[in-house]
């Protein structure tokens, strides 16, 4: 449990500065506690942290908070830094003397119930593991009235082997029973503009890539930043897999038939990461790296479930390899995603929405 005491003015007009602090209380701004820690989906800002009380105090929150108001004298503006004993035996004894059923204190709590234009606000802000999750669901639908069909691929590199095949291309894949589009990728953007996420320990996992009948599996990848990314070929044929990194390092290798190659994702990459085989160019794939594990691809239903989600609003990006997503129709209303973006409330449990891509943006 950690705990952040700060004092200000209830109006905005003018503030204490600095601000009055606890000795050995960490203070909001300092590196040990901020309101980003305690509030990770909400903007940063300057001063004061606005807090609504009515939520902080539902019985399911994992945030308390308690406000005192309190009209703190005058001198106490040109006091910035006060130890536990002086702020007591300054402030909290007149209260307790005019009101001594005013004060409860406890292992968690202080609670002054008082009037005045100076605001001493308590937060308590449990730790990231103890926080309400929830998880959603998301179903992307065509909105074109004929379903595209998957062109067959001639396979001029290989033909002997890759003719056999039955390659088609997967640029866009639409299931002609129910319009759900397969590889849309959907993760919570960290990104400027994004949700701030408490810090989330990579499981550093073994994920594989496979050249395997002349195609890569699976066509999309999504990873941590610390997990192990393994390159095989099961084909008997040569095959190299061209990763077009941004921010880990450019690779390009050979895999002999039976062979493999590991690499180390070591940092987050900032948009999706092209895959290609320069020996047989309709082989394609798409490998993301983030930061965190909220993240998942749509399945051949067009459905995607990102599990363990921190409850609260969070910027959320959707990815088409075919061409960046727009206007979309969610849950029967028109909207506008901004270069693939928009936000969603997370409440715990299942959270679903249901989204339409329009046929005009696959035309291109």
């Amino acid at each position: 449990m950690n705990w952040a005491v700060a004092v200000w003015p209830t109006s905005t007009s003018h503030r204490f500065s600095p601000p009055i602090r606890l000795v050995g209380v960490p203070f909001v701004g300092d590196p040990l506690w901020s309101p980003q820690r305690c509030f990770p989906n909400r903007p940063k800002r300057s001063g004061p942290v606005t807090i609504n009380r009515r939520r902080a105090e539902r019985p399911d929150d994992h945030i308390g908070v308690w406000l005192v108001l309190y009209n703190l004298p005058l001198t106490a503006q040109r006091a910035p830094v006060l130890n536990r004993e002086k702020f007591f035996r300054a402030f909290m004894s007149p209260i307790a003397r005019a009101a001594p059923n005013a004060i409860t204190l406890g292992e968690k709590k202080l609670k002054i119930s008082m009037l005045s234009a100076v605001a001493l606000v308590f937060v308590t802000c449990s730790a990231p593991a103890g926080a309400q999750t929830g998880d959603l669901k998301v179903r992307f639908q065509y909105g074109g009235d004929s379903i595209p069909d998957q062109s067959a691929i001639n396979a001029t590199a290989d033909a002997a082997y890759c003719g056999k095949q039955d390659l088609k291309d997967e640029a866009l894949i639409v299931n002609p029973d129910n319009q759900g589009i397969k590889n849309v990728i959907l993760a919570v953007y960290t990104g400027r503009g994004g949700s701030k996420l408490d810090p989330v320990e990579p499981p550093k996992n073994e994920l594989v890539l496979a050249n395997k009948s002349c195609r890569f599996e699976p066509h999309v990848v999504i990873a941590q930043a610390g997990d192990t990314l393994r390159i095989t070929n099961p084909d008997p044929i040569g095959h190299n897999a061209n990763v077009g990194f941004f921010e880990n390092d450019a690779i390009n290798p050979l895999v002999p038939p039976g062979g493999e190659v590991s690499v180390e994702l070591k940092s987050p990459e900032r948009g999706m990461v092209p895959v290609t085989c320069n020996i047989h160019p309709w082989m394609k794939a798409t490998l993301v790296v983030l930061d965190h594990p909220y993240a998942g691809v749509t399945d051949e239903n067009g459905e995607v479930v990102i599990k363990g989600i921190p409850v609260g609003t969070h910027v959320f990006r959707a990815n088409h390899e075919n061409n960046r997503i727009g206007k979309v129709t969610v849950d029967g209303k028109e909207q506008e995603w901004r270069a693939g973006r928009f936000e969603v409330e997370i409440e715990p449990g299942m959270n679903e929405l249901s989204v339409v891509l329009p046929a005009e943006m696959f035309s291109n």
